[in-house]
């Protein structure tokens, strides 16, 4: 189980301070809602976890080790980042787009295995969207996309998921079940 820990993380960008020195620790077993109003740095402060926005101060680890120390690939084993939006660019099946989940687990040039298809069938599974698997991600509803990007980011099997908004578009019934599914895994352990 992975521990991740934010220690005095501030972001400014130009003379806009986005997040003031933000200290947490993200425990295994932790389901953690990030509330505020929208510009409050929520969805900034989940790209700073990913490392896809830069803190201006601050450090954050990784079961002890510095994230910014931690290889992208090596880092995409433990966090798996479900962002708002659900764009993805061309024409690309369901099961293509699950499947880049597993991009963390593969060596360059190498085939999915067996144990990579379990990991997809199983995100396929859990986020109730197995009978969209052979359909074009473009031809999707928003929350039949949202859904499927959930699956991919079940699929990478990483033990931190962080979620930007993972229930928006959805109907009442899949807003539930995404809540729920998230309660379980952290219940399993993971954060």
């Amino acid at each position: 189980m992975s521990r991740l820990v934010l220690s005095d993380i501030s972001v400014q960008i130009g003379e806009q301070m986005l997040l003031r020195s933000i200290s947490h620790a993200f425990e295994p077993g932790q389901l953690i809602g990030l509330v505020g109003p929208n510009g409050a740095g929520k969805s900034t402060l989940i790209k700073v976890l990913c490392q896809l926005v830069r803190p201006s101060s601050g450090t954050i680890t990784l079961n002890g080790n510095p994230l910014s120390l931690i290889s992208k690939k090596e880092l995409s084993k433990d966090i798996s980042y479900l962002p708002q939006g659900h764009d993805v660019y061309g024409a690309l099946s369901a099961d293509t787009v699950v499947s880049l989940g597993r991009l963390p687990h593969l060596k360059p040039l190498s085939q999915i295995l067996d144990t990579d298809r379990i990991a997809i069938n199983r995100a396929f599974d859990q986020a109730q969207v197995d009978h969209l698997r052979h359909r074009g991600f473009d031809t999707l509803s928003g929350g039949e996309k949202a859904r499927v990007m959930l699956a991919r980011a079940l699929a990478s099997e990483a033990p931190i998921l962080l979620a930007d908004e993972p229930a928006t578009g959805l109907d009442p019934y899949h807003q539930l079940h995404v809540m729920e599914l998230l309660a379980q895994r952290a219940r399993s352990g993971n954060t």
